[in-house]
This record gives structure tokens, sequence and C-alpha cells, in this order.
């Protein structure tokens, strides 16, 4: 029988010590675990309605609302999306006069902030009201510009449907354009607690051409951890624990062989 070439008193103290060596794996085993753990989390969601069926006041500052409330204990917001309703009414609604908010824990997205309004269009589009619009921050198009990003040419007594990215503009709804920098999207709510009162602010700020809100929905996905949004995130923090790991067994290893002679000490 060939014998091992590194003799029992040659081999590293971890090596020879099976409760080290157990000790060992089981972290290895752990981190290990953890890894997987986290790149396999997906967040949960949760949808949430209401069909108010309210005026929205024509050509007035002040606006309606309406409001969801989100269960206590529900976790961090990691993505929001939300379906949105509006009938225009008597001769139709005109699109470009609206301002439409979603606030929660006194942060604000800028879902739609007077569409259409360019440095050549100061009256913004003309349709008449949305159709269960759907607005995703992972959308291709742009609320502001919907008629292109929709593929609609001109104005029309229809309402719009279909999925678009928030208009995002924070600028004073009458001074707005469509150059002004997109700062409030939904992902503004992401890390957030999601529990209590989300609120749907929609204003109507010039007048001809009114609305009713018929129905809208939320959708807020959510995890257990506050800040990261991302699965990804915490696979990168798992990795590093992993690494970290290996990090001090090789260290281990060094100092065992330095302590045995097995390996020369590096020059000062």
């Amino acid at each position: 029988m060939i014998s091992n070439p590194i003799s029992t008193a040659m081999k590293p103290k971890y090596l020879g010590n099976p409760d080290r060596t157990a000790n060992l794996r089981g972290l290895v085993l752990v981190g290990g675990l953890t890894l997987g753990l986290l790149a396999s989390a997906r967040a949960d969601s949760l949808v949430l309605s209401s069909s108010p069926s309210i005026a929205i006041p024509d050509g007035n500052a002040s606006g309606t609302f309406s409001l969801l409330d989100v269960p206590a204990g529900t976790g961090f917001v990691t993505d929001v999306n939300l379906s949105l309703t509006l009938e225009g009414t008597g001769g139709g609604g005109w699109n470009g006069d609206l301002l439409i908010l979603l606030t929660h824990g006194g942060t604000a997205s800028y879902l739609v902030n007077r569409p259409g309004r360019t440095a050549v269009n100061s009256f913004g589009y003309g349709d008449n009201g949305f159709a269960g619009l759907v607005f995703d921050d992972e959308a291709a198009g742009d609320a502001h510009l919907y008629q292109p990003a929709l593929g609609l040419v001109g104005d029309s007594l229809l309402p719009i449907t279909g999925s678009l990215q928030p208009d995002g503009r924070g600028a004073d709804p009458d001074l707005v354009l469509d150059t002004d920098s997109r700062s409030f999207a939904l992902d503004v709510f992401d890390g957030s607690l999601a529990d209590g009162s989300w609120g749907l602010l929609l204003f109507d700020l010039a007048p001809g051409g009114t609305f009713n809100l018929v129905h809208w929905e939320l959708e807020v996905s959510y995890g257990p951890t506050g800040m990261i949004p991302e699965t990804g995130r915490g696979v990168v923090l798992a990795g590093a624990t992993v690494v970290g790991l290996g990090a001090w067994r090789w260290r281990s290893r060094r100092r065992e062989a330095l302590q045995l002679g097995m390996v020369s000490a590096p020059r000062r």
C-alpha cells in the first residue's frame, strides 16, 4: 500500500483534528445554503383596488383623492405598478389638463403632469381618459409623451390604454414641459415600508373637459429587507460572505503551516 506522502505530524492541525474540520465544513455549508436561499428568494406582491366613481373637479386645484390601505407588517417595497381608468364625462375629458400623483409615507410619484405639454403645445393632449392604463417603471414609453409611445396620431375621443412609464416630472404643472427632468417615477417608493395608506391624488387644472375616477388598482411587490429592492443585492452579500469564509480558511492554513515550518514567512 502506498503511504500518504504527508505524514500526520506534518499535516496542519485543522486537517488532523476532526472537530475543527467538521466546524469548517459546517461554516462553508451554511454559507452555501445562505447563498442558495438568497438567490432563490422572490418578492411577494399584494394587489388592492378601488372603484370610487367620483368626479374630478373641473379647472380646480383642490382636486380629489382615493385611498387604499396596505396591511401592517407587509414588508418593504421592491416595486410598484398601478392601473387607472378615468372616464370622460359631458362632452369628454382633456387629458392634457390632468395632474395625477400616487402618494405614500410623505413621498409622491408623478404619474401624469399635463401630458403632451411641450414648447409648442401648451394645452397638452386632448384624448378622452384612460382605460386600464398601466403605469410601470419597466414599460417602454413616457406617459408625458404617450401619443408617439403608443403609436397614436392626434387626439381622440376614445380613452387610451396600454402600459407606460410614469411621467415623473415634478415641475409646476402650469410650466411643465417634455424637456423637464424626470425624478419622480414609481421607484421613489422602493425600500420604504409598504404598510399604511396609499393615496391617488387627481387634479383637473384647466376648465373644459371633465372626468370621473372609475377604478384604480395598486400592485405592491415587497420583501422582508428594507432598502434592498433587488434579490441580486442579497446574492452579492451572500457571495461576499462565502468569499470571506474562503479567505479565513486560507489564512488559517497559512498560519498553521507557518507554525509547523512548512512555508517560509514573508520577507519584511
